[in-house]
């Protein structure tokens, strides 16, 4: 199964954009590299503030995805003109839904200014998320034009556009934190600076790269220009809405983790945002992959092949739990080369390597638990996975946090230790469910709810 055609064109379509998740990453990476430099303080104002953000902004981004399955599933069933009009359509919708974020950003920082954290580092924080929140628009357009093109496998165009984005912020993050060549010395709020600009620079390129990839299949958007269409839009909402739930539910209890750890003092704040950076690394590599798994099964809905479209997830869920094992080994034998990348103090160091041996165990359940939501993507069911990760999460892993994080009886699981033992135990059991979810929608396939929708 990992070398049969179907595993082959499922990578061909999943490494560029892993690569392309893993530069997306790689930005956030620099971020932290660059604001821990600045100082411990610096960091930890940065932490709290991008978590707060990357709730509201995820939830929102989230919806532009919705593109992936409906875009998909044209494109492989060779509908280009109607293609080309539910890609119009998703960027309106993606138009409506950024400028709510942009609102909700703003306003998150200023309940922020509010908040009962350490003078400095709330100051840091409400800063940061008042600058993100210029993003909100941008970030949700490049959600809908990134899921267009990679839907219709231009995703080489993608890999390369956030590729020179990830350079450019090297040197920009470097000269807005530190204040050099004449600019002001921002601190860590320079990285969200930074990250407006890039991301600006993202969106303007994936357009061309749109008009490029229609005008390859000769549709001009200018000859067949749409005004936003309400029925299309709530039908794609209605679609992508459980999506940015789903993704509120699951950052919601990460980032709202990464908070709470904040109250430990910035030592703990410091090692968790090292370690939770280099998790993400390896969890954009499965949602790399994820987003293939649903680009590839739609492609075969469209042609109304259901055996392909099983073949696709069941094929991408192994070569997912295959590279979860190599992180986890890499996260082991490597955890203190790892954690000196990101910052320099010992204390930091010291507590990100033992979090890391947490990020290890993590990994298998991370895994399993993204593909299987993204090959549920694929069948459109986008509705099942909000109720089971509330379960899983909310339900189950944040009382357990919070309890075992006050818990002094047993010193290696309480505070930050806590909530990641949670963050196991939680991952754990979505994914288990999940995967029954998915076995049972692609064995009733075409005869459930899901295969209904009209597109």
């Amino acid at each position: 199964m990992f070398f049969g055609s179907e595993a082959k064109s499922l990578m061909r379509l999943a490494l560029p954009i892993a690569m392309s998740q893993l530069i997306i990453i790689g930005m956030g990476i620099t971020d932290v590299i660059v604001a821990g430099r600045a100082g411990t303080v610096e960091l930890a104002g940065m932490t709290l503030g991008s978590n707060v953000t990357h709730i509201i902004i995820y939830s929102f981004f989230a919806i532009g995805f919705a593109a992936a399955p409906l875009v998909s599933r044209h494109f492989g069933a060779g509908r280009l003109n109607q293609m080309a009009s539910q890609i119009q359509q998703v960027l309106w919708t993606c138009v409506l839904v950024g400028i709510f974020c942009m609102a909700f950003i703003y306003c998150a920082s200023q309940l922020l200014s509010r908040a009962n954290f350490d003078p400095e580092i709330q100051r840091i924080a409400t800063s940061y998320t008042a600058v993100m929140s210029l993003s909100g628009f941008v970030l949700c357009m490049v959600a809908g034009l990134r899921s267009s093109l990679e839907s219709m496998t231009w995703t080489v165009p993608v890999l390369i556009v956030n590729l020179l984005a990830f350079l450019i912020n090297i040197p920009l993050d470097i000269i807005l934190v530190h204040g050099y060549l004449g600019a002001p010395r921002l601190g860590s709020v320079g990285c969200a600076v930074a990250t407006v600009a890039i991301q600006s620079f993202i969106m303007l390129s994936l357009f061309v790269c749109l008009w490029l990839a229609l005008k390859k299949h000769n549709i001009t958007l200018t000859d067949h220009f749409e005004t936003a269409n309400k029925s299309e839009i709530i039908k794609i909402i209605k679609l992508g809405f459980p999506m940015g739930l789903s993704v509120l539910i699951e950052m919601g209890f990460f980032s709202g983790a990464a908070v709470m750890i904040v109250y430990f003092g910035a030592i703990n704040a410091g090692a968790h945002a090292v370690a939770i950076a280099a998790a993400s690394a390896t969890y954009m590599i499965y949602h790399g992959l994820s987003q293939a798994i649903t680009i590839r099964a739609s492609h075969h809905l469209g042609r109304d092949h259901y055996q392909q479209a099983k073949d696709t997830c069941q094929t991408g869920i192994k070569i997912g739990v295959a590279v979860s094992l190599v992180c986890s080994a890499i996260f082991i034998l490597f955890r203190h080369e790892i954690v000196a990348l990101f910052s320099n103090d010992p204390d930091v160091i010291a507590l990100a390597a033992t979090l890391l041996v947490f990020a290890a165990v993590v990994q298998f359940a991370d895994a399993m638990q993204v593909t299987a939501l993204y090959g549920l993507r694929a069948y459109l069911d986008t509705k099942s996975p909000v109720i089971i990760q509330f379960i899983g999460f909310w339900i189950i892993a944040a009382p357990m946090g919070y309890l075992l994080s006050k818990n002094s009886s047993y010193p290696m699981l309480n505070g930050a230790f806590g909530y990641w033992t949670a963050m196991c135990v939680g991952l754990g059991i979505v994914a288990i469910i999940l995967m029954k979810k998915l076995i049972t929608t692609a064995r009733d396939y075409p005869h459930s709810s899901t295969a209904q929708v009209k597109l």
